[in-house]
């Protein structure tokens, strides 16, 4: 990659990442904004570290540290957005920890590869760079796939979870979830989620008729599944595909 390139891409993910925590912080998303300020902060320690320390070694030191330092730095990054996010893990910020744990070892292992013995079976380490073989590419594949996921992680918020503070509240949920379904083009589905929201309203307001203290699991219950099945989010007027897979990568 020409440092062009490399400059541009930079200056683009830095970019996105800015957006990613100017948006977070506007829309009170704390473990998404910590996630984003974190990456921020590692990602300009790294460059510091790259630029002061690094870049300025000979070619056959920096062969010996650079993936050592990357597998460390990334290694890093895994570990802090788990502990950031592991009481709102979605799925893509799952896979994106993933990838950073799969690079970690994929860095350690060209390390290997190049300074203490061929992992290709070669007779000498693979040190000069037209050596390289399968091992590096995917590394570099898995690297570069990281950092949109990574963005899309950060940018992506947990889905709606139904918390209501007392049973109007709830009442007035399911009367919305009802609305959006109703939108919907007729189908099995579509029937089958109205029953269970008229039973779930219903419960709830029996229970309110009732003044009874304790909290009806019964009309909860049906409509959280009615949520969850439906894909519910406050505001949303839309069910099609798009925004059940946006749905399926926050859940």
């Amino acid at each position: 990659m020409s440092t062009n390139l490399a400059f541009v891409l930079s200056l683009i993910w830095v970019i996105l990442l800015l957006g990613a925590t100017v948006l977070n912080y506007l829309k009170g998303r704390s473990p998404l904004f910590y996630s984003s300020v974190f990456l921020l902060a590692i990602y300009a320690t790294t460059h510091l570290i790259n630029i002061n320390w690094l870049a300025t070694l000979p070619a056959i030191e920096a062969v010996k540290v650079h993936y050592l330092f990357y597998s460390a730095v990334q290694a890093v990054i895994g570990i802090g957005l788990f502990w950031l996010n592991r009481k709102n893990m979605t799925l893509t910020m799952g896979l994106a920890i993933f990838l950073l744990g799969l690079e970690t070892i994929l860095n350690f292992a060209v390390h290997v590869d190049r300074n203490v013995m061929a992992l290709n079976f070669n007779a000498v380490p693979n040190l000069a760079s037209s050596s390289q073989w399968f091992l590096w590419h995917i590394k570099d594949v898995i690297a570069t796939l990281n950092n949109p996921v990574l963005i899309v992680a950060v940018v992506l918020h947990k889905v709606y979870k139904f918390e209501p503070a007392d049973t109007n509240e709830a009442i007035d949920i399911g009367e919305d979830v009802e609305r959006f379904v109703k939108g919907w083009k007729d189908s099995t589905l579509k029937v089958e989620l109205l029953n269970m929201l008229n039973k779930g309203i219903a419960e709830l307001l029996e229970h309110n008729l009732k003044r009874e203290k304790t909290r009806n699991l019964i009309g909860l219950t049906l409509i959280e599944k009615a949520i969850a099945i439906s894909y519910y989010e406050p505001d949303r007027s839309n069910c099609g595909r798009f925004a059940r897979f946006m749905y399926w990568l926050r859940s």
